[in-house]
């Protein structure tokens, strides 16, 4: 199984960062407003901690998986008769 990146390490985290520097700037700019700025930051870190959060939720499920296949091989090896 490949291991799951640290998220500083991610194009999407660079990406909801760089996005949400952005929605700052353009409101401290007044080319936005203040409420759409901060709607739309808050948009991205939710999406984003949600995809993260799916996927290391997938992670561990594979991880359990395989925990319990290896555990179910070792039950069988025990118990067979020699």
């Amino acid at each position: 199984m490949i291991p799951l990146k640290p998220g500083v390490h991610t194009s999407e985290f660079w990406t909801v960062i760089l996005s949400g520097l952005m929605l700052t700037t353009m409101s401290a700019l007044s080319l936005t407003t203040y409420t759409y700025a901060a709607v739309g930051v808050t948009v991205l870190g939710l999406v984003y901690n949600m995809m993260r959060g799916s996927l290391k939720n997938i992670q561990a499920q594979a991880e359990a998986d395989r925990l319990k296949a290896e555990a179910d091989r070792l039950k069988a090896e025990l118990q067979r008769p020699e």
